[in-house]
């Protein structure tokens, strides 16, 4: 019997064979030396975010790859233990920024280095306060412009962050919730999470003020006390409350500012209708510039044998600070008459930034005094009103955060020298504002 064979359909059968037994090419690329396809870029980021470097390279045997990193501006180099892929990720500190990073590809047929990159880090920015409502505030924390949750106590519906504090790698969060029971409860969030601090006998409501952490305490000043009897001034150490105890006369107080200074534990705020400071538990009143009736300290600074407190005096209320608690400096408002406050006060050498509002008539507008003179901070558009609850100097950087108004809302933020940088709250807010902000690492 005759067979015809199609001629197309033997030369692709054998062409197929060839191919699957090797011949015609044995389909492995030619030997070739390294080569760079893409060449990884400079970046900048917050510390503590992720920096991502990534080159793309060709050749024949598969190259390796090894990353190297300078940190004198690529006049010498070293090799990052564990850098060994296409991809290189490091999580920053501050003191990462300006260095340099390279990729090093090589085969057995050569080696060819990247163009050197650099690493631009600037500081992880928290801020934290309120979002929510006027009637139904609600704690809110931010990191680098990221609205955070925070794990409220079962049951608690609002509360709010009135202090920030960065130690050893940890976020204190300090504050109060509003429980089931709808009690004021102080406590502080650490790393997110809920820590309740225990009322004294007799109280069913505080909160946290402010907050030092040190190696091995825990200071959380502010308030506690009831809806009948008022609020009594005082701290939790490590838990525990600590009273502070008023002179004859005067009934109630709050701590507004803490600091500790070697053994010196200086607790400052108001009792009474008095300026007030407690050194280690002994109270002193401020004196008030004549013809006023009343005074708050908003924050204290203990400078060498010093002490400055920023706050005002009132009716109408006069921005100012006192030295060692008997030189009163006021703080000219922008009208005579017109009212103002100082929220945050700082001291760096000779410079003393005194931080809050100045009344202009119309409505609160935010700003500093630095030595004495008024630095304006521009409203964004839209904004009628603002005030600064904080300032923080960061090198040659001034942070000051607070919150502006655009009816009918109140948007949380802070100026970086002198520039609004709005923050995000949460989508069903209506009133948001930031009490803390921490510059960090």
């Amino acid at each position: 019997m005759n067979i015809r064979l199609n001629p197309l359909l033997v030369v692709t059968f054998a062409l197929a064979m060839l191919l699957a037994c090797g011949g015609g090419g044995s389909g492995t690329p030619p030997p070739a030396p390294p080569s760079i396809v893409m060449q990884p870029t400079s970046t900048s980021v917050n510390s503590e975010a992720n920096a991502i470097f990534m080159v793309t390279a060709n050749g024949y045997p598969t190259p390796s790859i090894t990353w190297d990193r300078s940190n004198d501006t690529g006049i010498s180099w070293s090799t990052i233990n564990g850098a060994v892929t296409a991809t290189y990720i490091l999580t920053t500190q501050l003191a990462d920024n300006g260095a340099q990073f390279r990729a090093v590809i090589t085969n057995s047929l050569g080696t060819v280095t990247s163009l050197p990159v650099t690493l631009n880090v600037m500081p992880a920015i928290y801020a934290a306060g309120t979002c929510g409502s006027f009637i139904n505030p609600v704690p809110a924390f931010w990191v680098n412009g990221n609205l955070v949750p925070l794990t409220q106590p079962m049951g608690s519906n609002f509360g709010a962050v009135n202090s920030l504090v960065i130690f050893g790698g940890r976020v204190y969060a300090g504050g109060y919730c509003v429980n089931i029971s709808n009690e004021q409860v102080p406590g502080y969030w650490l790393d997110g999470n809920w820590v309740g601090l225990s009322l004294p006998s007799g109280s069913n409501l505080g909160a946290i003020n402010t907050m030092v952490v040190t190696q091995s305490d825990i200071y959380a000043a502010g308030y506690s006390g009831s809806s009948s009897s008022g609020n009594n001034p005082g701290y939790w150490l490590n838990g525990n409350w600590v009273s502070l105890s008023l002179p004859t006369g005067l009934v109630g107080g709050v701590v507004n500012s803490l600091v500790v200074s070697g053994s010196e534990i200086y607790a400052a705020g108001y009792s009474g209708n008095t300026p007030s400071i407690w050194l280690n538990g002994t109270w002193s009143g401020f004196t008030q510039p004549p013809g006023t009736m009343m005074g708050v300290i908003a924050s204290l600074v203990v400078s060498g044998s010093n002490i400055y407190a920023g706050g005002f005096t009132g009716y109408p209320l006069s921005a100012g600070y006192w030295l060692n608690g008997t030189t009163w400096t006021g703080l000219i408002p922008l009208l005579a008459g017109s009212q103002s406050i100082v929220n945050s006060l700082v001291v760096n050498g000779s410079d003393i930034y005194a931080a809050g509002f100045n009344d202009n008539g119309v409505g609160s507008q935010p700003g500093y005094w630095l030595n004495g003179i008024w630095v304006g901070l521009a409203l964004p558009s839209g904004a009628t009103v603002g005030t600064v609850n904080i300032l923080v100097l960061a090198g040659n950087d001034v942070y000051a955060a607070g919150g502006v108004a655009i009816e009918p809302n109140e948007l949380p933020g802070y100026w970086f020298n002198g520039t609004w940088v709005g923050l995000t709250p949460s989508a069903d807010s209506t009133n948001s504002i930031v009490n803390s902000l921490v510059v960090g690492r």
